[in-house]
């Protein structure tokens, strides 16, 4: 679980509370300030206490990572192995177990890179390229993801 401790602070702040005041009754100042500082956090109970105080949820400051981002870093994780090792058979099962509706945009815009990258340089299949390219959101992709795909692109036109 991560904290979202500039959220818990900025909260603080906006209501004008000090460590002293939000803690007390609660926790000692000193345990306050280690929290905010992320050196430790307080139990649930003094933790759902100060968010209570401040009006906030654990919800609110505590994130819960999403599994299917994580599914999705595991199997771009996998589709990455598989190209690097030039392994078709392992790349195609990979990308036929993608849920793409449970992708992310970003995700699904690197999955749709690489699948291009597979195309352009493995199988050097230009229709299927051509194909490829209207999936691809240029706009989504990172600085040097747009870059690598306007190299690859250049390989087509060429």
């Amino acid at each position: 679980m991560i904290v979202d401790i500039d959220k818990f602070i900025n909260t603080r702040k906006q209501l004008k509370i000090s460590q002293v005041a939000l803690s007390a009754g609660i926790c000692t100042q000193a345990t306050l300030s280690k929290f905010e500082h992320q050196q430790q956090t307080p139990s649930l109970e003094i933790t759902s206490a100060l968010c209570s105080r401040l009006n906030l949820t654990l919800d609110d400051i505590f994130i819960i990572e999403n599994s299917n981002k994580r599914q999705e870093e595991y199997l771009l994780q996998q589709i990455f192995r598989a190209l690097s090792s030039q392994n078709d058979m392992l790349f195609e099962t990979v990308v036929r177990t993608c849920d793409v509706r449970q992708f992310s945009l970003a995700g699904y815009q690197l999955l749709q890179l690489c699948r291009y990258f597979k195309v352009v340089l493995v199988t050097k299949n230009t229709q299927q390229a051509k194909k490829l390219l209207k999936t691809i959101v240029v706009s989504k992709l990172t600085t040097a993801q747009c870059y690598f795909f306007m190299r690859l692109r250049r390989i087509i036109i060429n």
